[in-house]
């Protein structure tokens, strides 16, 4: 065996063991003078804090909830208010690199989230932020001060009761933004101030009963696609209020589709809009996961 040979081999193996060893995080905390640190390894059940191969499990709010307040901390998956309701806080210094985040994980149960500092996704998952991801759940997701947030997809009221705040001077950034996907569920954006960015489209309102409602009363929201105001279900609800702030489409189209769609401009500015355009009610098969 070369030498370029036993570094690759030995790197592998140092890879598959950790990937071995890798476990469940659950959050406790309570220790003495550092109850709410993340970064204390005594606040996990396990005694450890979490890696970048670990999923991370928090169920503990109010006095007890989990706060990162340094920088480079890592996980693999962070589910919040997975069986009763869970919190999690970013402060203004601390980051978080993880695959994705699920707020909301079971029928009433809450998730919670409120970001000063910076989270980052990794690019292999499929969605990076779920906000109220199953029914009769609800999360919410608060990018406040200079917070922000990168990733992938994500879904603000996926199949329960989802709610995004963007405000001060934070940056939102995502491949695509779905407000109220699943069957009967609710999502609700409130631009107060910074950026949501999307690479493609804007979508409010999806499937079967879904509502999708965004409210921009300032700040820059930047759509490189589609705003789509509902999707091809006739009983989906889709509503974009504009109030302040501005709402700059890139050239692309605002879709008034199948279901319920409204547009209300009343202050603000609407930047680079190609066309408006108007579907026929159609019908498809629901999404399947």
């Amino acid at each position: 065996m070369n030498r370029f040979s036993a570094i690759i081999t030995l790197a592998f193996c140092t890879l598959l063991n950790t990937i071995l060893w890798a476990q469940e995080k659950v959050w406790v905390g309570g220790t003495p003078g550092a109850i709410n640190a993340w970064e204390v390894g005594q606040n996990w059940l396990d005694g450890n804090v979490p890696t970048a191969f670990d999923d991370v499990f928090i169920d503990q709010e109010i006095s007890m909830h989990a706060v990162i307040s340094m920088p480079d901390q890592w996980a693999r998956k962070v589910l919040i208010g997975q069986t009763m309701p869970g919190q999690l806080d970013i402060a203004s210094l601390g980051s978080l690199e993880a695959e994705s985040f699920a707020l909301g994980g079971s029928s009433g149960s809450v998730g919670t989230m409120n970001v000063r500092g910076k989270i980052l996704t990794s690019p292999v998952a499929s969605t990076s932020l779920t906000v109220g991801a199953m029914p009769s759940s609800a999360g919410e997701f608060n990018l406040t001060g200079s917070g922000s947030f990168s990733g992938i997809h994500a879904w603000i009221g996926e199949f329960g009761t989802g709610t995004m705040l963007v405000s001060g001077g934070t940056s939102f950034d995502v491949s695509d933004l779905t407000v109220g996907f699943g069957e009967s569920s609710v999502g609700t954006v409130t631009q107060t101030g910074g950026n949501i960015t999307l690479v493609r489209d804007y979508l409010l309102g999806s499937e079967e009963n879904a509502t999708g409602i965004v409210h921009q009363s300032g700040g820059t929201t930047t759509v490189a696609g589609a705003l789509k105001l509902t999707d091809t279900s006739p009983n989906s609800r889709g509503t974009y209020h504009l109030s302040g702030g501005m709402l700059d489409m890139n050239g692309g189209p605002i879709e008034f589709n199948a279901g319920d769609a409204t547009f209300n401009f009343t202050d603000g500015t609407l930047h680079n809009l190609s066309l408006i355009h108007i579907s026929e009610p159609t019908r498809r098969t629901p999404r399947s996961y």
